[in-house]
């Protein structure tokens, strides 16, 4: 794997692990509460378990796709990996470890792209970006990583917020539940850093 230090917070299946609740959840606990709470309204089986593993263990959050998947030690040398979940191989991402089998940073460098495992689906996609993959990995492609990280914002602001106009794609300024949903969204994390720093 060839990918510079910039940009190992880029994910081969292409997502930004930068910008995840669960990553930014290292500065900021009540990240992984929000993640949590959305994502037991999708699937509770998945969240009572994230649930139960961040109250065992502590702060659960990731430190980033190749990282987690590439067992770097942080911190205790003692410790063989740093992944809170190494010893839960459900929890191993079969996309990332499909990337170094093909000897790629990106999965858009594969031959065989897109495969099965960027497939969309409508399960979880309004608390996992899954659906955004094909879409990113196509951008990261053309535009390169440093262009591709300064419109990740609006991209995922596009997914989550956005409404669909037939043809044209997805219109922030069309979804003013969407903007207030933002609007919100940064309110929330300004009042958890605010409460953090209190503390």
């Amino acid at each position: 794997m060839n990918t510079i230090e910039e940009y190992v917070l880029i994910a081969p299946c292409g997502l930004s692990c930068g910008h995840c609740q669960v990553y930014l959840s290292k500065d900021n606990p009540a990240l992984m509460k929000d993640f949590i709470t959305k994502l037991s309204k999708e699937n509770p089986a998945i969240a009572e378990d994230l649930a139960t593993w961040n109250t065992k263990r502590g702060n659960l959050s990731c430190p980033g796709c190749r990282k987690r998947n590439r067992g770097e030690v942080v911190g205790d040398a003692n410790k063989t990996s740093h992944d809170p979940l190494a010893d839960n191989s459900s929890w191993r991402c079969a996309t990332y470890t499909c990337s170094v089998e093909h000897g790629v940073d990106f999965c858009y460098e594969c031959p065989e792209f897109p495969c099965v495992k960027l497939q969309p689906c409508t399960d979880m996609a309004a608390v996992l970006p899954q659906n955004l993959k094909v879409f990113n990995l196509c951008s990261l492609k053309r535009q390169g990583p440093a262009e591709w990280l300064k419109n990740y914002d609006e991209i995922r602001n596009l997914y989550y917020f956005g409404k669909l106009v037939v043809g044209e794609g997805p219109q922030i300024q069309l979804a003013e539940d969407g903007l207030r949903a933002i609007q919100e969204r940064q309110d929330f994390l300004q009042r958890s850093i605010k409460e953090e720093d209190q503390e």
